[in-house]
């Protein structure tokens, strides 16, 4: 895993999985609560005037989610984070929507925390060390 940026301090760990190891790594540090952002896509649909919405398109989008839960899918052998849409583009108005971010390798994500555990940080270290 490669880290390019980490201000403990302010509770913020920029990162680049660099394999499926690293991903399980995350699995196990990103906890309820944390904040990630990453580069996604969301289906934004298009208003008319009168009318509803008939069909959405698919737009490339910065998010961040509060996170609600963390799936280690082992078939398709990706991380999947859900949770609350907590910013956004304004083009995009999702803000409060649930979304769910594909973790991917080396795909940069950032992950926010109220505070990092010390065994946190160690694991992260550690796999910043480890040979893929």
């Amino acid at each position: 895993m490669k880290i390019l940026y980490i201000r403990l301090k302010k509770g913020i760990v920029k990162v680049v999985p660099q394999s499926l190891d690293d991903l399980w790594h995350l699995y196990n540090i990103i906890y309820q609560g944390d904040q990630v952002y990453a580069k996604t896509t969301r289906e934004v649909k298009i208003e008319e005037e009168y009318a509803r919405p008939k069909q959405g398109k698919r737009v490339s989008v910065f998010l961040g989610i509060k996170v609600e839960k963390v799936y280690w899918d082992r078939t398709l052998n990706r991380l999947r984070v859900h949770g609350v849409v907590t910013e956004v583009p304004e083009k995009v108005s999702a803000r409060g929507a649930h979304h769910t971010l594909n973790v991917k390798v080396d795909k940069p994500l950032t992950i926010i925390k109220q505070e990092w555990q010390k065994h946190q940080v160690q694991r992260l270290k550690k796999a910043s060390h480890a040979v893929t």
